[in-house]
Parts: structure tokens; sequence; C-alpha cells
């Protein structure tokens, strides 16, 4: 739809053009209405009408001193038809001269200025498109020669043509920025409503001469922003401008990432890089709407990839269901990512490295892993759309979500686990056992084997092997005639004081008395 302006001194005539003709069906909407040249001035430089239909004698400021203003002074391409209850040579002569499209005589003929309306629809159409061919060409242009500019790959002639374009002034300096877009609550429309939202930055971002918009993503834009050096405060009033119509976009968070001033163009590259300093230093700060590369602070410490990524020490805790140990260790390892200002991209791994631990767990213990994989695989993907806070929120919760769902596969595997153990250690007690080895063996952490273990016989293991062994040794001392070295091997003690030692423990009496006890008895 294309924008029509209605002025006339008369309200009436005004009026009954918003009636006479179906707008919509001919491809405008009315933008507004103006009562004089002065009135219609305002509203001209404000809505940016396509075409303006305007009586030519009215007070304060007529038709044609209108047409003229917006033509030579505001150099506006709108086109203009001219009302008039006079057949007047000398004014369709001055129309004439700023190409205004026609002169119709009122009472104004419905049908002639529907032909009219359609010609200059089909006029302005071609126009447009031209027009978005033009600028099309232009971007692709630009875009080359700032992604030349900021390799040092640029010539002199590309400079040039990038400084005509940014239409530079002699006190004005350069920052380049990046502008990113978020929704404040995301729906099933999110994907819709990131283009509407683009598209209304980009047109106030168009609608300011001191931006320059270099390139644009799903939720990023790329401008150059001019500033004014001889002006005070020029800067910050301009941004403060955008941020504050930004603002009034419903459920929408925009967030300006500022490299360093530069003074010529050559120098793109220093601010460009820059710039994108800011958007990493970002990740280290809350939920900021700007950011000026000026106001990075240097890291407190050195930051150490090998002493900050291991994750044994909370994975460890995760495994062990101990929540208390999860939060303090990871208070510990992201204090030293706020410290060091790490790399996001290490930030990345330390998780990634957790969460592939932690599945591995959950794998072993039969567990689904599906879903906890999909979701957090995504969030690590798409760290650069949160803040380090963030991140250690998420991450905590994954820890703490993923512990619980691994005290349930414990505890459902662990029955069967422990029979499957208990007729094990029966078969083989007279082997080399230890709970280490049978942990490995059965996939369980030693420590938790071992609470387990205890939890169902009501001793520990080792009081467990030592009691099975003893009873072993006890019906070959009253059965057979061997030596009881011989019988501390074969129930799997090397050492043969030892065997004695553990004996009387579980007894309260020596092997050897232990014998002529049992032999005195199976006599009688």
């Amino acid at each position: 739809m294309f924008k029509v302006l209605l002025v006339d001194d008369e309200p009436f005539v005004t009026k009954a053009l918003k009636v006479l003709i179906d707008w919509e069906e001919q491809g405008y909407v009315v933008c507004g209405e103006a009562k004089d040249g002065k009135d219609a001035l305002c509203k001209i430089e404000k809505t940016k009408p396509d075409l303006v239909i305007t009586d030519i004698r009215m007070p304060r400021l007529d038709g044609i001193n209108l047409i003229k203003h917006c033509v030579e002074e505001l150099n506006l391409k709108t086109k203009f038809i001219i009302l008039s209850g006079y057949n007047e040579f000398k004014l369709a002569q001055q129309a004439i001269k700023y190409k205004v499209k026609d002169y119709i005589l009122k009472p104004i003929d419905e049908d002639e200025l529907i032909e009219k309306l359609k010609e200059i629809h089909e006029e302005i159409k071609k126009e447009k498109e031209v027009e978005t061919l033009i600028e099309s060409t232009n971007n692709l242009f630009t875009q080359s020669f700032v992604e030349k500019l900021i390799k040092n790959q640029q010539s002199i002639v590309e400079v040039e043509w990038l400084d005509n374009k940014l239409k530079l002034k002699q006190n004005e300096i350069l920052r380049y920025c990046i502008i990113k877009l978020e929704q404040r609550y995301k729906d099933e429309f999110g994907e819709e409503q990131n283009k509407i939202n683009k598209n209304q930055i980009l047109s106030i971002l168009k609608s300011k001469d001191y931006f320059y918009i270099i390139k644009e993503s799903k939720n990023k834009i790329q401008v150059i922003l001019k500033e004014n050096v001889k002006e005070d405060n020029t800067f910050n009033g301009r941004i403060n401008n955008f941020l504050q119509e930004a603002n009034e976009i419903d459920n929408l968070v925009v967030s300006i990432y500022l490299g360093g001033k530069i003074n010529s163009l050559d120098k793109l590259k220093d601010s460009y890089e820059q710039c994108l300093k800011t958007v990493e230093y970002s990740f280290y700060k809350e939920k900021d709407s700007l950011i000026y590369y000026e106001q990075i602070k240097k890291p407190e410490m050195t930051f150490s990839l090998e002493k900050t990524l291991s994750v044994k020490t909370v994975v460890k805790a995760i495994e062990m269901g101990e929540y208390s140990e999860i939060q303090k260790e990871l208070a510990i390892v992201f204090k030293q990512f706020q410290s060091s200002l790490a790399p996001v991209e290490a930030v990345k791994i330390y998780i990634n490295n957790v969460i592939i631990k932690t599945m591995k767990i959950m794998v072993e213990l039969s567990g689904e892993v599906d879903l906890f994989s999909k979701k957090y695989s995504y969030f690590v993907y798409n760290m650069e759309n949160f803040n380090l806070q963030e991140v250690q929120e998420k991450t905590l919760k994954f820890c703490l979500k993923s512990s619980c769902y691994i005290k349930e596969l414990q505890q459902g595997n662990s029955m069967g686990v422990i029979n499957e153990i208990e007729k094990y250690i029966k078969e083989n007690y007279m082997k080399d056992i230890s709970l280490k080895a049978l942990s490995e063996k059965y996939y369980m952490n030693s420590v938790y084997l071992g609470q387990q273990f205890k939890r169902y016989f009501g001793i520990n293991f080792n009081d467990y092997l030592n009691e099975l062994r003893i009873e072993e040794a006890k019906k070959q001392l009253s059965r057979t005639n061997k030596k009881i070295y011989e019988i501390a091997e074969s129930v799997g003690y090397k050492n043969t004081d030892y065997f004695v030692s553990r004996f009387q423990k579980f007894t309260n009496t020596s092997p050897s008395k232990y014998r002529k006890i049992a032999l005195k008895e199976h006599q009688s």
C-alpha cells in the first residue's frame, strides 16, 4: 500500500475524497489530512507520503509553494496531484515545472481521479522496484568493501566510494556498532515476530542519517555510527534517541555494542575488532542495553585452560547426589571464568565436558538421555545468547536435575546389581576381590557401591567378605585334615597370620582351638 495525504482548506473536500474513492482497492492508504500548506508540510515531513493530493489556493501556504518546498528544499520524490476550481494556465505551467503528475478541476470526476491514481500507482511501484534494486546492489558493494576494510584489503577507490556513501563531514568520527535483538518472552510466533521486530528496527535506523547499515542477520544488525566531534553529547543523544524508539516495540530487548572511535574509514578494522571484543565482554555483564569498548575492564587473573577445565569433581558430586558439593564446585569454576574473562569457547568446552561425562553415567545405568541431550546441547550451542550468570544458572539446573535422575536410576538398578554381586562373591570369595574391582566390573562408583552394600546387608563389604571366608574356613577345619596355612590360602588369605587374626576377631578363638572343639563335638 502506498501512502496518500489529502490537503484542502475546505474540510468537506478532504472528507468527500476519503469516501469517494475506495483507496484500498486502488492500492493506497490515507495517512492523513491537512487544512493548508503549512499543516501539510508538517505532516509530509512526519508521514513521508508517496502521493499528495492538494488544493492550489490555500491560506498561509498555497499548493504551488508547498510543492516547491517539498521538491527544492526537502528533495522529496513524492508525487503530487493538484486540485483547483479554476482552469488557470499559468498555475498549470508552474505545476509542470515541479513535475506535478496531474491538474484536476473541481468538482472532482471520480472516474478521472481513479484513472490518474492507477497510473501514478504503477509509476511509484516501478520507481520503488528500481530503488530496491539499486539499494540492494549498493548494499552488496558496501558489505564487500567493508569486509575488505576490516581485512586491510581495500583499495583507495573503494575507500573513496564508501566515504562518499557515508557522506562524512570534516568533524565527524565513526564507531562500528553491532545491534542485537532478542524477544523478551518467546512464544509460538517467535520466528515471525523476530522478522517483524527486525524490520521495525531497520526502519528506525534508516530514518536516522547518522546510522549506516552494513549487514544484517537473523537477530543482529551491523552499522557504522557517525558522531559530530564539535557537538557535546551528540553521540549519547543519538544513541538514546534510537533506544527510546526501539524500546517502544513490544516484547523486544535491544542491546548495542560499540567499538572505539575512529576518524577515518581506513581505521574501520580497529573499531570493528573492538566491537567484537565488546560483544564478547557483554557475556560477563548483566543484561545491558548499551556497552562501549571503553568500558571493558582488564581481567583480575590470567585464564588457565588446564586448571579450570577439570570436570572430575563436579561429575563425581553429580553421581553421588551431593547437591551442596555441586553448587560449591560450580561457584568456584564460574568465579574463575569471571575473574579471568575466559573466552566463551572455553566456557563451552567446560560445560560440554560436564554434560558428556554425566550422560555417560546415565547410559551406564540404562537411562534415557535424549531429552537431556537435546535440551542442553541446544543451550551450549546458543551460549552467546546468554550472559555468564545465566549460563551458571542453567548449568547448575542441568547438574541438579541430572543428579536426581541418576539417583533414581541407581536405586532402580541397585537391588538387581547387588544380588548379582552377592552371587559373584559367593562363587569367587577365594579370589582377590576388592570393592574397587567390583565397582569397575559392574560399572558403579566404588563409594556408592559401598553405601548400597551396607544398606542391603547391614555390614560393610570387607566384613561381609571376611565373614564368608571364615565360615568356609570353619567348615574345612571341622571336616578336613588340611593344615591351617592351606585352609587360609583356599579361602582367599595369602598371609596365614592375617587369616588367624581375622578368624579370632569373628569367632573369639584361634583356628587350632576351633578345630579341637569341633573334633570333640563330632566324637561325642
